[in-house]
């Protein structure tokens, strides 16, 4: 399933604060719909790592709705297909989407976590797929304030939000600051 969940969220009214959310990009620079199985992501033999069967069990309905639509004609477009993470395609038109609703007057964009794709392959592929993700976002977001959350997929290795220790929270902090989103001098206290 193309793991964009885009929750767009615009609050407003006269004299009111006004902010953005949206979340769940899964950004994958290695995937290709067309490489589509139950254990490779979309992503050529090259970019794969191995998953275990409990992962594999969660995503099922997914990866059996993503081979009845991709034995259809029609099934893999631009923008990705079920049972895959997200193109870069997705990702820029999604961001220009949010873009275009806001306003010189959006108060901040809450970014609710899971930039990058499931089950990258290694932590320096984590970390650049991060940075690429990042680098969207405030291309396409000039000048907006964002405040990121943490989800499930940023830290490296995968699925450790509850044991994220160590060099996995060294890594998110360092990308957070080098993106733009880490306020100064919170880096010491998140570490």
């Amino acid at each position: 399933m193309v793991m964009l969940l885009l929750v767009l969220l615009l609050v407003s009214a006269v004299n009111a604060n006004s902010f953005i959310v949206f979340g769940d990009v899964h950004f994958d620079p290695y995937g290709d719909p067309l490489h589509f199985n139950s254990s490779t992501f979309c992503r050529p033999h090259t970019h794969f790592t191995e998953i275990d069967d409990e992962f594999l069990e969660q995503r099922s309905l997914a990866i059996m709705n993503a081979k009845y639509l991709q034995s259809r004609p029609g099934s893999i477009g631009a923008y990705g297909s079920i049972g895959c993470d997200s193109p870069l395609r997705l990702v820029t038109d999604s961001i220009s989407a949010i873009a275009a609703v806001a306003s010189p007057t959006t108060d901040f964009v809450l970014f609710a976590g899971d930039l990058i794709a499931h089950q990258m392959p290694s932590l320096p592929a984590a970390e650049q797929a991060y940075l690429s993700g990042c680098a969207e976002i405030n291309r396409l977001l000039p000048g907006q304030q964002i405040i990121p959350t943490i989800g499930n997929n940023d830290p490296y290795p995968p699925y450790s939000n509850g044991e994220c220790q160590g060099d996995s929270v060294v890594s998110l902090a360092n990308l957070l600051d080098q993106c733009g989103w880490m306020p100064q001098g919170e880096k010491e206290g998140f570490i």
